[in-house]
């Protein structure tokens, strides 16, 4: 009977597991006199766990940004925030899958001839594509009008 009752509890926590949907929603600005920055958003099923921001200088498309998150989540991030991985502690990792993406940018050095410097903003939502993935959605705030 114990041992039923430890194969019972086996298969609920696999199943359940497989269920799980880990999601992020980045926002990346680009700015050619303050610097680049990334800002993080996670959540795993219904669980909001945090936000985190980095900051760099010269930042591209192909910059890898990395975010150790305090539930045991790590995120890597690179193409401006639309393509990576998240990972656990326990050895498990997915890909994730951009669900949504956006573009803003604004003229940040203005000349007679137009607009000589922009600042750029990406703005996109990913998940790891699991299980339920399908029941959430997933906002954009629109690039200028997002926290960074």
């Amino acid at each position: 009977m114990k041992f039923s009752k430890v194969i019972v509890a086996a298969v609920l926590l696999l199943t359940t597991s497989v269920q799980a949907c880990i999601r992020v929603h980045v926002v990346q600005n680009n700015h050619p006199l303050f610097g680049d920055g990334m800002r993080v958003q996670i959540w795993d099923n219904d669980d909001f766990y945090e936000v985190q921001g980095q900051g760099k200088r010269g930042a591209s498309g192909d910059t890898h940004w990395g975010f150790q998150f305090g539930a045991g989540h790590y995120v890597e991030l690179w193409r401006n925030g639309k393509e990576g991985f998240v990972a656990l502690q326990n050895g498990w990792r997915a890909d994730f899958h951009l669900i949504n993406t956006d573009f803003d940018k604004n003229c940040v050095i203005d000349s007679d001839n137009g607009c000589r410097v922009y600042e750029t903003i990406f703005e996109s939502c990913l998940n790891d594509n699991f299980g339920n993935c399908g029941g959430y959605t997933c906002g954009l705030c629109g690039g200028n009008d997002c926290p960074r």
